[in-house]
């Protein structure tokens, strides 16, 4: 059996984003090209805690333009939009039951997004849901950072920064695209069939 994945030909700026696993050098990196992007931030269970200082919450408020300091937000829902450099949209809410949720055009595109509080008991609970067009990608706890090529209908990178407890204290920030070009580069090479188209 034959498995075909389609894979984006990246910029070099996104290779480079993609590689990136130091949350304020990540900073540094969408300061320079949120103008090109749209940057999505949704929290999955809890945007703050042990592993989210003020130093974090400063780089985040001073590279994308974000107003509302995130440190006290524990296990609050958060969704911040940045487009062509501007935050467009930037919401948290104190009570836990309830969901953030946005549903609407961007361009040629639609998105879905939804941050439930810790305690949301709707479809999708506390967690991080981004949908773009037809494709879904569910985040995980902490602040997940979603850029969007939209003049090209991809997604360039994703990171998730676990705030609350990480078992690999060395790599807090998760890079699921340099997992899945791992995955990707097994497939291709392997003996029984597939590849990457």
């Amino acid at each position: 059996m034959d498995f075909i994945v389609e894979m984006p030909e990246f910029t070099e700026f996104e290779k480079q984003i993609q590689a990136e696993r130091d949350f304020f050098k990540y900073m540094e990196l969408l300061k320079k090209a949120k103008n090109e992007y749209i940057i999505i931030i949704v929290a999955g269970d809890t945007p703050a805690g042990p592993l989210f200082t003020p130093e974090h919450s400063a780089a985040m408020m001073s590279a994308l333009g974000l107003r509302l300091n995130m440190v006290q937000a524990y296990r609050q829902p958060y969704v911040a939009i940045i487009d062509g450099g501007e935050v467009i949209y930037e919401q948290t809410s104190q009570d836990l039951t309830k969901a953030i949720t946005v549903d609407a055009d961007f361009g040629e595109h639609k998105l879905f997004i939804h941050s439930g509080g810790f305690d949301c008991a709707d479809k999708f609970g506390w967690r991080a849901v981004l949908k773009v067009d037809d494709n879904c990608h569910y985040g995980s706890r902490g602040l997940n950072f979603y850029t969007f090529n939209s003049n090209k209908g991809y997604m360039a990178d994703f990171f998730r920064w676990e705030t609350f407890e990480d078992k690999n204290a060395e790599y807090p920030l998760h890079k699921p695209f340099l997992d899945a070009q791992e995955i990707f580069s097994a497939i291709e090479n392997n003996s029984m069939g597939g590849g990457v188209a």
